[in-house]
């Protein structure tokens, strides 16, 4: 399998972290501590869904190098 095949998907999981990570600081900046809450399981599942994308590409780069 070619390493880039899944960088469109790293890019759309970044950008909807990135999202989420922007509407936390305008909920910050509003002292909404529940709403901040809210968004930790999304969040968590982003990151995890990106450390496992990270992880197939290393092995990808792995066996073509």
């Amino acid at each position: 399998m070619n390493p880039a095949s899944r960088v469109a998907e790293e890019c759309a999981a970044m950008l909807q972290l990135r999202a989420l990570l922007i509407e936390e600081q305008a909920n910050l900046r509003a002292a909404d501590a529940s709403a901040c809450e809210a968004l930790l399981p999304a969040k968590t599942a982003l990151v995890a869904q990106l450390g496992d994308l990270a992880e197939q590409r290393y092995k990808q780069l792995d066996n073509v190098c």
